[in-house]
């Protein structure tokens, strides 16, 4: 609001003082210099003849600005608003073509059921290298476990039973062996895992082309920042400050190609050493994650 008030009284302030200076021009002129005695018609002639002059001017300069600074030519707009409906095909279509990945959140759930399948298909049928960079939350940091489990159900009071402490350290440990797994069937992906003690009402997927910001509902807009935007530039400088404030996982490539049992999932977690406390609570929930998946926009 303020910044259309500014505006407006700037508007009145350039007209104030094109009609002080016209009324200078015409009636206050004259009595100083008596030799001034212009017409009207002589005086609109002589504005008409400064404005052509001063749009000539402005057409030259901004001509020379279009084409001796390049990345003037197309601007690039800071924030697109996405609807709900439009946020997961969003997602895919730049999953579909993309060559580095990043994503930060809390589980990775959609990520691990939607995205890093698309990734791991273009990697695998398609030759392409892709970068993944994954920043989910510690699994095996007992209170900010806690606290996200108390966060999440206080989002949805309807499934608030859903997500207790156990729950999301499988949730977490199911993304963690899928990561583990596409990197172990396909060299072309090169997959970093940053764990972090970071619970925010927002996530970020930020590929080539763009960073999309969604909140924990599907009810609400998500904000696209598309590549070459102030933004854009601004989400992965906060992408790469908290990566170096995470534990870091090595991904090495895995004995396990496919998980199929509990043995599997603790052969995984031991490799990756994750989830190193109670993982009997936990290893029949992670079974659970990955062969029946559920939807975040559902819980």
């Amino acid at each position: 609001m303020k910044t259309v008030l500014g505006w407006r009284m700037y508007a009145l302030m350039l007209l104030g003082a094109v009609l002080l200076l016209g009324v200078t021009r015409v009636f206050v002129m004259p009595e100083i210099d008596s030799s001034v005695t212009p017409t009207i018609g002589a005086s609109i002639g002589q504005i008409l003849d400064s404005l052509i002059g001063v749009t000539a001017g402005a057409l030259i300069v901004s001509g020379l600005i279009y084409w001796l600074v390049p990345g003037n030519r197309s601007a690039v707009e800071d924030t697109v608003l996405v609807a709900p409906t439009s946020i997961s095909n969003e997602l895919r279509n730049s999953a579909i073509t993309a060559t580095t990945w990043t994503y930060r959140g809390h589980t990775g759930r959609y990520f691990r059921t939607t995205i890093l399948p698309i990734l791991a298909e273009a990697a695998n049928k398609h030759g392409r290298y892709i970068d993944i960079n994954l920043q989910i939350l510690d699994p095996d940091d007992p209170s900010i476990i806690a606290f996200f489990s108390e966060y999440r159900a206080s989002v949805n009071r309807d499934r608030a039973d859903y997500w207790t402490p156990d729950k999301a350290r499988a949730e977490v440990a199911a993304t963690v062996i899928a990561l583990a797994v596409a990197a172990t069937n396909s060299s072309r992906l090169a997959c970093n895992l940053y764990l972090t003690r970071l619970v925010s009402p927002f996530t970020i997927d930020l590929c080539d082309t763009q960073a999309i910001v969604t909140r924990e509902s599907a009810k609400h807009d998500a904000i696209k920042y598309p590549a070459g935007s102030s933004f854009y530039d601004s989400v992965c400088e906060d992408l790469h400050l908290s990566a170096r404030l995470a534990r870091r996982v090595s991904i090495s490539r895995s004995a396990i190609k496919v998980v199929g049992k509990r043995d599997d999932v603790t052969t995984v977690l031991d490799e990756l050493n994750v989830v190193t406390k109670d993982r009997n609570k936990v290893v029949s929930h992670v079974l659970t994650a990955l062969r029946n998946p559920v939807s975040p926009y559902g819980h």
